[in-house]
């Protein structure tokens, strides 16, 4: 098998080995695929700044022309040099069995030049995928969401580019809002560092300034009163995001998100977890501000009340669309009615 997985792709991308002369990288995070993809041309090339050295073709073409890649690999540049063949397969028409055709014989033959497939997210039957996977010169990079372990090390290594510092719980907050796709997250961090440059070190309040979506934490204002059983600050925040024109289908649609997924952490604190364990095992993160809370929620509420929370919540949404002209009136008296529900702690 030559296809990289874990760790072995990031060690492998910091400094590419060209022994192989086909790659193909893959996966259903677009941005890491697109990065990846540029860094290994860009390897290729080996610093040449001979536009004719990279050819771009969209696999498509092979319909018609099935030996195009093996041509282009086998033609020398313009200005000398090995040429790189950057095949764009994320949304091709041409069948799979009817691509792998055309690439075998190219992909068997080569010996000059290199060859860059981009794809989107391939199955273990793919045949795209099994031939890069059994070839011996070819090597598959697949690209998957980045864990927590991978985000960090994004946020590290963008501070330090930045000359910059970030307190561990600002960087644990930054990794709560990231991931899925690596150019979006890297994107995120960066805007951060250009929001601190000429400071030393990036704090809590600017992760929230720059990375927070204010009506999202708005909203989560009166979930965790809610969820705390705190009925006056609910009524209050709850009346602020009226006046603040948010929509409260919108407001009870998060408040039900939340309550499922309470509902879900009680049953495995009621079989043993601790209440920080539950918290630590959701994903996406539950957002650094908002930890201790979740927490608290976890030991006030058993899954039964939370369950009956829940139904509670999704008969209010239906009986908005019955009765629209109440909408507000409604949303107010369930989002009163669970805090209610908490048991003391």
């Amino acid at each position: 098998m030559t296809a990289l997985k874990g760790a072995a792709i990031a060690t492998f991308m910091r400094q590419p080995d060209l022994k192989r002369r086909a790659f193909l990288v893959y996966g259903p995070d677009s941005g890491l695929v697109s990065e990846y993809v540029g860094r290994l041309v860009e390897a290729c090339l080996k610093g040449r700044n001979d536009p004719f050295a990279l050819v771009r073709l969209d696999a498509d073409i092979l319909v018609a022309d099935p030996g195009r890649v093996s041509d282009e690999l086998a033609t020398i540049g313009m200005f000398g040099g090995e040429r790189v063949v950057w095949l764009r397969a994320a949304n091709m028409r041409i069948d799979g069995k009817a691509l792998v055709a055309s690439l075998q014989p190219a992909i068997a033959a080569i010996s000059g030049g290199y060859l860059v497939v981009e794809a989107g997210e391939l199955s273990d039957k793919s045949p795209l995928r099994r031939l890069f996977d059994t070839s011996p010169d070819a090597l598959a990079l697949p690209c998957y969401a980045d864990g927590p372990a991978e985000i960090l090390r994004l946020i590290d290594d963008e501070m330090q580019e930045a000359g910059l510092s970030i307190s561990p719980t600002a960087r644990d907050g930054l990794a709560a809002q990231l991931g899925g796709d690596r150019i979006a997250s890297r994107q995120e961090v960066r805007k951060l560092a250009l929001y601190c440059h000429g400071q030393s070190l990036v704090s809590d309040d600017d992760v929230l300034a720059i990375c927070g979506d204010v009506s999202s934490l708005a909203v989560d204002a009166v979930i965790d009163a809610m969820g705390l059983g705190d009925r006056h600050g609910t009524a209050s925040a709850y009346a602020r995001l009226i006046a603040e024109d948010i929509d409260t289908n919108a407001i009870l649609s998060q408040a039900l998100r939340h309550m499922l997924q309470l509902y879900l952490g009680t049953l495995d604190v009621e079989r043993g977890r601790s209440a920080r364990d539950v918290r630590e095992a959701q994903r996406p993160p539950i957002f650094f501000k908002r930890a201790n809370v979740f927490e608290r929620q976890l030991r006030l509420w058993s899954s039964p009340r939370a369950g009956e929370a829940h139904r509670i919540l999704t008969q209010a949404l239906l009986d908005i669309r019955r009765n629209f002209v109440m909408a507000e009136t409604i949303g107010e008296r369930a989002l009163l009615r669970v805090a209610s529900m908490v048991r003391p702690a």
